[in-house]
């Protein structure tokens, strides 16, 4: 609707503006409703696919139609550039050539395009386009109308190869063939019939089939012709002295058979053979028949063709799938084996940092951690990137301090880069916000790689890194960043492509530097995700300078942070001692917590069940739940939503922390629907219990906690990791001692219950003490124990339990395994 002056105008009504009554400017409304309700109503109920784009090609609008072949929601697609979410990867930069053809002239279009869905199911689209124009007379809206053509595509692919092969035998024939419709005029004829009649194969186009016969025998075959049109080409063929205009005569066996073809009326196929000799002498008759099955043969030869060339594509399917399965297994085992060792750092460093050190110790301890905790987030590039590759990679958004995420990602870096005796620096614009909303993870994964690839490349000189702020839009801010080294330097060439998955500038650098070639590419996907991008400024020798855009939130901002440099970073304020309420019914997780909370300073009660938290709930306050999933009689999301039910009159709220090995997403999100506040997988790190607690208690820390919860069975070795267990227990001797004398005393009574319910196919029973029984033996690192009794729990769960016996049998193996070491370390 144009406004212009005083004067308001919509679908036929019209006033003057202040001077219009209540009534005109009431009326005036409900047509502009009706008119925008009836607008919306034919947009949404439209068979057809209706898209609305901006002039930059993101997506304003879409309506069901759309939402069906894509599997996309309008709120999924809304502010999407077009080209990225729905046009595959070879097609972008043409779709993209075309829109902006299209908003240059403005001019209506129409073309077919390849969809790609949601799923990945690909969809043949033909649309049409018309550009709305603005007040401006400038460009102002997109609307794209197309229809589903993928079966009519399909079907015109199927039709072109069947033509094609038709073609080639057609004309390959050495037998004479005529294409005839229902009035016996001449369709096509191949070679082979225009060089028996003596002319050209373009000569018979619209000519009568009787034609090419004498005038006494026309008759007679225009009267054939008709029969056998209507015995639809069944009855038998024609074995007859022939005698052509052109003088050519002989005895010809002519076969007919109806032909369907998909758009066109039936047609009749008539097949000349020359039996003129086999007429004359039995030997005529062998060498006719011969030529016959010859060409039969060709026939069958086609077809056995054609069915090897579907099996060499079937099979070349499998080897993709094989391929990928096989890619998928490598990057499981390659990311195992470097987990393996880093997570003995982590929990060394972790139990060093428990001791009495010096402040100097201390920090390089604590750089360690740092370092190694950054190093296992770039192991995870070559997980990210497959999750990228197949669109799975998620960004978390949280509240964020950028000058305090600076620095953590920044000063263990500072610190390489001065062993490599390189000046380092960093400078955060006065004018960027300190508190945003974002990916920390992600955002500092960016630099780090950046940053770790300047050192890497640099021999001497400077590193350095600064922000700026670039735009801000109501409560979005577009951040700059730039990192700049005096290194090597890159040719323009190869500008685009290092950006590439596998790809570094020059391929010798894999072998002098290290490294996948794949961090500069996922570098550019969470880029991308971040609604920014990426490039790079160099020439060879004179160093590089990349540069990156993120667009981020704005959270509560208090003051601008000046200028930041690298400097010690708080870790926090000190913790307080809480009343502490642990919901476990596994004797050896009780312990372990129990210990763990105490040496902290918190005062601990246990409950072996969801009713029996509730009733101690009752009896007594504490300051926050610790609340196992599984557990008999009342399980900890029954107990969450109880306890939650019951805050509904006394107006408080417990904070709940949910305890289970179970590590996937949707196992996250049931237990945050629930009611829980926050969510730990087992086995527990110290540290990270820990400020999950004082994350969730109000008044507590917030979490300064970096690990990824990702599955920790990777983390596993195959029986007893005694590092690895030591670390969990804090560092505490006596403690893992105890709670390997629970685990023996307890896990041969667990392993019985599983065994009793296998053999009463209670499926029930198997996930809970199979389930149970993981989560003890997580504690100690056996990897082959807790993926036989993860086996057990998902078959449990699934409720088919036909290959229970055999994970049965794997469990009571690596449980005998595990067994003596216990003992020895028990025994010390």
């Amino acid at each position: 609707m144009a406004i212009t002056g005083d004067l308001y105008s919509y679908g036929g009504i019209r006033t003057s503006g202040v001077k219009d009554s209540d009534d005109a400017q009431h009326r005036i409304r409900v047509v502009i409703a009706k008119e925008r309700d009836f607008i919306a109503a034919v947009f949404q109920a439209s068979g057809a696919l209706v898209i609305v784009l901006d002039p930059g090609g993101r997506i304003v609008s879409s309506n069901r139609a759309c939402d069906q072949v894509t599997g996309y929601s309008n709120d999924e697609l809304r502010g999407k550039i077009f080209w990225d979410v729905l046009v595959g990867e070879a097609d972008k930069a043409r779709s993209r050539m075309r829109f902006e053809a299209l908003i240059s002239t403005k001019a209506p279009s129409s073309f077919e395009s390849e969809w790609i869905g949601k799923s990945g199911q690909r969809h043949q689209i033909s649309f049409s386009n018309t550009v709305l124009i603005g007040d401006d007379g400038q460009a102002e809206y997109v609307v794209a109308t197309g229809i589903d053509i993928t079966e009519r595509h399909q079907a015109e692919q199927k039709l072109l190869k069947s033509e094609a092969l038709f073609r080639s035998i057609w004309e390959a024939s050495q037998h004479p063939m005529c294409l005839t419709d229902k009035s016996g005029v001449v369709v096509k004829v191949n070679k082979a019939f225009s060089t028996m009649v003596g002319s050209t194969a373009d000569s018979f186009a619209g000519l009568d089939i009787a034609a090419l016969f004498p005038a006494d025998d026309q008759e007679a075959i225009r009267r054939y012709y008709a029969e056998q049109f209507g015995a639809h080409g069944t009855e038998a063929g024609l074995d007859h002295e022939l005698r052509f205009a052109n003088g050519h005569s002989g005895a010809f066996d002519i076969s007919f058979t109806m032909v369907d073809l998909p758009g066109q009326p039936p047609q009749m196929l008539s097949i000349y053979r020359d039996v003129t000799e086999r007429k004359r002498g039995p030997d005529e008759l062998a060498r006719a028949k011969e030529a016959a099955e010859i060409a039969n043969r060709d026939l069958m030869e086609a077809n056995r063709n054609l069915e090897e060339t579907g099996r060499l594509a079937r099979e070349m399917a499998q080897r993709a799938e094989a391929l990928s399965a096989a890619k998928s297994e490598f990057l499981a085992n390659m990311t195992h084996e470097i987990r393996t060792p880093l997570n003995g750092i982590l929990g060394m460093t972790d139990l060093a940092l428990q001791t009495d050190l010096k402040p100097d110790q201390r920090e390089y301890i604590d750089l360690v951690r740092t370092s190694a905790e950054a190093l296992l987030f770039l192991v995870n590039d070559v997980l990210d990137y497959s999750k990228y590759e197949a669109g799975k990679l998620a960004l978390n958004h949280m509240d964020l301090s950028l000058r305090t995420l600076m620095a953590n990602v920044l000063k263990p870096l500072a610190l390489r880069a001065s062993l490599n005796n390189l000046r380092f620096e960093y400078v955060v614009s006065d004018d960027v916000p300190d508190r945003l909303i974002g990916d920390p993870h992600r955002l500092g994964q960016i630099l780090m790689n950046l940053v770790s690839n300047a050192i890497k490349f640099t021999h001497a000189g400077k590193i350095s890194v600064t922000v700026r702020r670039e735009s801000t839009q109501a409560s979005r801010v577009v951040l700059r960043f730039r990192v700049r080294d005096t290194g090597i330097g890159i040719p323009p060439e190869k500008h685009l492509m290092i950006f590439d998955p596998f790809t570094q500038a020059d391929g010798s650098t894999t072998r002098k530097y290290g490294g996948t070639g794949l961090g500069l590419s996922i570098a550019a996907g969470l880029v991308k995700m971040m609604d920014g991008r990426i490039w790079v400024e160099s020439q060879p020798g004179e160093g590089a300078a990349f540069y990156f855009t993120v667009t981020m939130n704005l959270a509560g901002e208090k003051k601008p942070g000046g200028p930041a440099r690298v400097a010690n970073v708080p870790r926090g304020r000190d913790k307080r001692n809480m009343r502490i309420l642990l919901a476990e019914d596994n004797r050896v997780s009780q312990r372990l917590a129990t210990h763990i909370l105490e040496r902290e300073g918190h005062y601990v009660q246990v409950a072996g069940s969801g009713r029996e938290a509730i009733a101690m709930l009752e009896q007594e306050e504490f300051d926050v739940v610790l609340m196992d999933i599984q557990m008999p009689d009342l399980d900890g999301l029954q107990a969450t939503a109880q306890i939650r039910k019951m805050e509904r009159t006394s107006g408080k709220r417990l904070p709940i922390v949910a305890m289970t090995a179970q590590t996937g997403d949707s196992d996250r999100q049931r237990c945050l629907k629930a009611g829980m506040d926050a969510y730990v997988s087992k086995p527990i790190r110290v540290s990270e219990l820990m400020n999950l607690i004082e994350s969730v208690v109000p008044g507590g820390c917030l979490m300064d906690s970096k690990h990824d919860q990702e599955s920790v069975v990777e983390e596993q070795f195959a029986n007893l990791d005694e590092a690895l267990a030591l670390s969990r227990v804090g560092g505490d001797f006596e403690l893992l001692q105890e709670v390997v004398g629970l685990f023996l005393d307890d896990y041969p009574r667990a392993l019985e219950k599983i065994r009793s319910a296998v053999a009463a196919n209670d499926a029930s029973g198997v996930e809970h003490n199979a389930h149970s029984l993981k989560g003890s033996v997580s504690t100690f690192g056996a990897k082959d124990v807790f993926e036989s009794a993860l086996a057990l729990e998902k078959q449990g769960r699934s409720g088919n339990l036909s290959g229970a016996l055999d994970s049965l049998s794997n469990l009571e193996k690596a449980l005998q395994a595990l067994r003596p070491e216990l003992e020895a370390l028990q025994a010390r």
